[in-house]
């Protein structure tokens, strides 16, 4: 391994050669260079920029006759991304954060040759070796993980999926919302909008782009935005109607349960128009 070595992958050829040279000579198979602005990239970071750099590595990667995996060592941008055109140049995208002491964030931004890791999050613990191992983590089952964005909206009523989110780590974003939507159409959950005359009504989705506002059905801060229902969970106050149509709410149900109540559409609020 090979760290900061001044000018390898830049426009110094003998440089290049050298490095190709110490390759070869220890049979190395991973090299690690970095920071790029110490290794000649002295450039804004344009795609261009990138491409031109890219190809002196692999000119490195030739002359070394050997199979061997180059990592680069880059900053990220203000924006928490890798600063430059780097992604669309590389292979493999790591985004590694320190999470306080004895504990790193690595993120597979990007994996061109696996999906099994593109996009995966390892949480990595510090060895006495100066090494890591993977923390090892149960993963939450799609009930628990229920409760737990119940549980989160339960105690503070009203606040935004963004805060949900932040109280319910160590799951993929996309399988958070999909629990989260389900809760929704459930009516275990409920997201107060605004309707098309600004007025509070409740609705079965979270619109892209909107803030929400997440409460569980049973808050009696917002029982005057739903209907009422008797005791064999049949709707019993008049639904409201909208344009000349009567839309029900199914009755909420317990956490897992399955079966019963009229599923709820993603595009209509709870009374069954969009906000």
């Amino acid at each position: 391994m090979y760290n900061g070595v001044r000018g390898a992958a830049g426009a110094d050829p003998s440089w290049r050669e050298a490095i190709a040279a110490k390759i070869r000579e220890g049979e190395v198979e991973v090299v690690i260079l970095g920071p790029v602005t110490r290794l000649g990239m002295n450039e804004a970071g344009t795609l261009q920029e990138v491409r031109d750099f890219t190809a002196l590595v692999d000119q490195v990667r030739a002359q070394t006759e050997r199979g061997v995996a180059v990592v680069l060592i880059h900053h990220e941008n203000k924006g928490g991304k890798v600063s430059g055109a780097w992604e669309g140049a590389g292979d493999t995208l790591f985004h590694v954060q320190a999470q306080g002491h004895g504990s790193v964030r690595l993120h597979v931004q990007k994996a061109r040759w696996s999906s099994t890791w593109h996009k995966k999050t390892l949480q990595l613990v510090w060895t006495d070796v100066e090494g890591f191992n993977v923390e090892q983590k149960e993963e939450l089952d799609d009930e628990t993980l229920a409760e737990q964005i119940v549980a989160a909206i339960r105690h503070d009523p009203g606040k935004g999926w963004s805060r949900v989110e932040e109280a319910t780590p160590g799951v993929n974003r996309q399988r958070r919302m999909a629990v989260r939507d389900g809760l929704l159409a459930r009516g275990q959950i409920v997201n107060i909008g605004k309707g098309e005359s600004g007025e509070e009504v409740a609705l079965a989705y979270c619109p892209e782009r909107k803030a929400a506002r997440l409460f569980p059905v049973d808050d009696p801060t917002i029982s005057h935005l739903l209907p009422a229902w008797g005791a064999d969970g049949e709707q019993i106050a008049p639904a409201r109607t909208v344009r000349g149509q009567v839309h029900l709410l199914p009755a909420p149900r317990p956490i897992g349960e399955q079966g019963v109540g009229a599923p709820v559409s993603p595009s209509s609020d709870l009374f069954g128009e969009q906000a």
